[in-house]
């Protein structure tokens, strides 16, 4: 995976697909703060598949963007199930129990954004629902959106975990 955004912080792959950056930053605070999610292209190798799991919470919806989707490469939300389609979007609740699958030859590659729950519109409501440290980085975030702060690359914070691959350029 290459992670372009994660919690809010802007991480070394925002560089590597410098227009997708742009977009993400014009869409606004829907998208740049959002402080419990990601912005990532996601690879599934094939024959591979994601256990069944739910995302953390229910304050955020999860957006699907297929990029290479090949016949086989499919994912269940609840007890529905999808098959991705190149340049189509969905939307949905990852707290609900959801898996993937790729049972192709291929790589399955789509783009993954978190935005805020459309019932969470006001800044009041998106801070009833964080910790202390989440407010402090929403309302930091927030801030430097007002003021249309860039904000530089932090530290990958999930590097350790995850096999170098090979690069991803959009630019």
């Amino acid at each position: 995976d290459v992670s372009l955004y994660q919690g809010g912080s802007r991480q070394r792959g925002a560089n590597l697909a410098p227009k997708t950056d742009a977009l993400l930053r014009s869409l606004g605070p829907n998208v740049t703060t959002m402080v419990l999610g990601s912005v990532y292209f996601s690879r599934l190798r094939p024959h591979t598949r994601l256990v069944p799991h739910c995302g953390p919470t229910n304050s955020r919806l999860r957006m699907h963007i297929g990029i290479s989707t090949p016949k086989g490469a499919s994912m269940r939300v609840a007890n529905r199930t999808r098959r991705w389609r190149a340049g189509k979007a969905f939307v949905f609740d990852d707290s609900f129990e959801h898996e993937a699958w790729n049972d192709a030859d291929e790589d399955r590659l789509v783009f993954i954004m978190d935005v805020w729950h459309p019932e969470l519109a006001t800044e009041a409501q998106r801070l009833a629902v964080l910790d202390e440290s989440q407010k402090q980085r929403y309302t930091q975030l927030l801030q430097e959106e007002i003021n249309g702060c860039t904000r530089p690359v932090e530290e990958d914070m999930f590097q350790e975990y995850r096999p170098e691959r090979g690069p991803l350029n959009d630019g």
